[in-house]
């Protein structure tokens, strides 16, 4: 059979038109966001988030997106989970704390096994906690530069008066 050399009509082209929404409906609920909320400042990362309301990462990603609503609510919970847990560190640094320290063994057999445990202090970070300080209690603890000069009346003057035109 002998193939045809007859051009093929072009396609006609789709003429523009209301962009339809396709696909499956959303699950998007508006009240995910008091839960990822609540979620997220208890230390839950986004990926597990995700598994808990059952949808792929993607998608809550896109849920962001499309909801700014919703994004808002999940930046602010982790700015919030996210500082207070620096604040706590910064606390806990310039108090001083106590820890246990653990060493492990590897047996004759290769299971690993606690040999010692050693309660440890790590002293207040004097430095930490002037920033604590300076940060947290302005009023009471302020950055002060204080520049002292002895200088004569006319040497001061004298300064005062350079750039001064004469006139």
């Amino acid at each position: 059979m002998k193939k045809s050399n007859a051009k093929k009509k072009p396609k006609a082209r789709k003429k523009p038109g209301p962009k339809l929404k396709g696909g499956r409906p959303t699950l998007f609920k508006q009240e995910f966001a008091e839960i990822a909320k609540e979620l997220i400042l208890h230390g839950m990362s986004l990926s597990k988030l995700a598994i808990f309301l059952k949808i792929h990462r993607d998608t809550l990603y896109q849920w962001m997106k499309d909801h700014p609503k919703f994004s808002d609510t999940i930046t602010k919970a982790q700015d919030d989970y996210n500082c207070g847990r620096v604040e706590k560190s910064m606390l806990r640094s310039a108090q001083g704390f106590r820890f246990t320290e653990t060493t492990h063994e590897a047996d004759k057999d290769g299971n690993m096994v606690l040999t010692k445990k050693v309660r440890k202090f790590v002293p207040p970070n004097a430095t930490m906690a002037i920033f604590w300080s300076t940060n947290r209690a302005k009023n009471r603890w302020k950055h002060q530069n204080r520049m002292e000069h002895d200088i004569s009346p006319e040497a001061a003057n004298f300064i005062m008066n350079i750039g001064k035109k004469k006139g």
